[in-house]
């Protein structure tokens, strides 16, 4: 039983690792921002406080609306698909009429 406590606690650690390091990244400029989407809306509104971070110069203005909320995994989908399409890169194409 502590193994698996043990392993559940690394895996969390190294999601979190990537996490970080993506964030990183896009604050820094280094890679095109993209949304932070945070999964469990009422979670994360009660542990994360973007207005904070802005506030305290950790982020700047526009990275307020690359934090999204979801769900469940339908929303994240439609968040991601919205996302390009409002990049002008639609993951998918649209939809062609056969007849």
């Amino acid at each position: 039983m502590i193994h698996a406590v043990i392993r559940r606690e690394q895996k969390r650690r190294v999601g979190r690792g990537r996490a970080r390091f993506a964030e990183q990244l896009i604050q820094t400029r280094k890679m095109n921002p993209v949304p932070v989407i945070l999964v469990g809306e009422s979670y994360w509104q009660k542990v994360f406080d973007p207005e904070f971070l802005l506030a305290e110069g950790v982020i700047a203005p526009e990275d307020l609306e690359l934090f999204w909320y979801a769900d469940s995994a339908q929303e994240i989908w439609n968040d991601i698909l919205r996302w390009h399409e409002m990049n002008g890169d639609p993951l998918l194409e649209p939809l062609r009429d056969t007849k």
